[in-house]
């Protein structure tokens, strides 16, 4: 990989992290680059490009949510910085991979890249998921009570990874295969469920 172009990125882009929320900071990009590479060994894929999609996937969070991945994607679009190691065509290929990205998305990413990006980004570990939902759910509803952010955290990852959920997996990897199958055991196990939320509840809140 290009030296210059991962001392660039971990200098000015990924510490921008540290202003959104805890859900997506700084240590979800680090687990979603990890990701890319290691589902990238499977893959004939440009890691500089891949490593850049990842990196920049979720920079639109500091606009907003809602459409984060299209404020993601114009912001590395303009970032002039990239001209030093990327063509436009392969700007093009990290912009899509970008812009595809997201769970909620009904079609699948045109290229290989975008869909190594958004199996990455589902990053199927149970606990992890719990806990991220956790934080997100404590930042958005701080007035909620535990009870109430329980059932809101069971019913999103039940609605998101459960049988009938909306999350897709693009690529047929044995890593993810595995993660999804292990958070949909756990779901069914309402007891354990219910322990792991209070461990990671606890954890982040003056309950514990």
């Amino acid at each position: 990989m290009n030296e210059e172009l991962l001392m660039y990125i971990q200098t000015n882009i990924i510490p921008r992290y540290h202003k959104v929320d805890k859900a997506h900071d700084v240590n979800h990009i680090r687990h979603v680059i990890r990701n890319c590479m290691y589902i990238a060994k499977e893959y004939d894929v440009d890691k500089n490009i891949l490593y850049t999609a990842a990196a920049y996937h979720d920079l639109g969070l500091e606009v907003e949510r809602e459409r984060h991945e299209v404020f993601s994607r114009d912001m590395m679009c303009r970032d002039k910085r990239l001209d030093d190691f990327f063509n436009q065509e392969e700007k093009d290929l990290i912009a899509d991979a970008i812009l595809t990205h997201r769970a909620s998305s009904k079609a699948a990413p045109k290229t290989i890249y975008g869909k190594i990006l958004a199996d990455a980004d589902r990053d199927l570990v149970p606990v992890r998921i719990i806990e991220r939902t956790i934080l997100y759910s404590l930042e958005k509803f701080p007035n909620s009570s535990r009870t109430s952010h329980f059932m809101t955290i069971k019913d999103h990852i039940a609605a998101k990874y459960g049988p009938d959920g909306y999350v897709k997996l693009w690529l047929d990897t044995q890593r993810n295969n595995k993660g999804l199958k292990m958070i949909r055991t756990l779901m069914s196990d309402e007891s354990r469920f219910e322990r792991v939320f209070d461990y990671y509840f606890d954890k982040h809140t003056n309950d514990g």
